[in-house]
């Protein structure tokens, strides 16, 4: 449920770890703690013309989601566990897509 809850935060720590590592933009521990760079969701997000209010409201609304999920996870039956399992790997790879999107955009 914790994972669920916090999963916007979780994956875009895990996905830009991997993308400055792999782009080679960082080369070290404190290199990587000193980067600042408009590579995370809510830049790639207004990079699609959503303003910030919009791109905060966007990402409020896919955690609210996960967290509901989370909730019902936590009473739930082993389909409930299926189809929110299945719901949160949608809900990832729609922000996979903005995220590639919006480096496009960035560029």
């Amino acid at each position: 449920m914790p994972i669920l809850i916090l999963g916007i935060l979780i994956f875009e720590m895990v996905y830009l770890t991997i993308s400055r590592i792999g782009t080679k933009k960082v080369h070290g521990f404190f290199e990587y703690l000193d980067f600042t760079g408009k590579d995370h969701l809510h830049h790639r997000i207004k990079a699609f013309g959503f303003s910030s209010r919009q791109a905060v409201l966007f990402i409020f609304l896919i955690a609210s989601i996960l967290g509901l999920g989370a909730l019902v996870l936590k009473n739930g039956r082993t389909i409930d566990a299926v189809f929110l399992l299945l719901q949160a790997t949608l809900i990832f790879f729609v922000i996979i897509i903005l995220m590639s999107k919006g480096k496009n955009s960035l560029e």
